[in-house]
């Protein structure tokens, strides 16, 4: 896709949602400290690592294995009374 067509696609949209795309391209650029386009950016790692992503290990200290807290809960959740 263009930066033309990208540019009428969004001047096609309602204010509120040209403000959702602004925020959601600075978004972008800080996440991958865009500098330009990605042939200008040699070197750079576009796509993290699961591992360097912040969510990674976030059950580590449960004391229990993640698949069985799940369960439980849908369990719970999901019972017919």
């Amino acid at each position: 896709m263009s930066a033309q067509s990208i540019a009428s696609i969004y001047a096609r949209l309602p204010e509120v949602a040209q403000r959702e795309a602004e925020d959601f391209l600075l978004f972008l650029q800080q996440r991958y400290k865009a500098s330009g386009p990605l042939e200008e950016r040699q070197g750079h790692k576009a796509i993290i690592s699961i591992r360097e992503n912040p969510g990674f290990g976030m059950w580590k200290d449960r004391g229990q294995d993640s698949t069985e807290i799940l369960s439980a809960i849908r369990r719970e959740q999901w019972r017919r009374d």
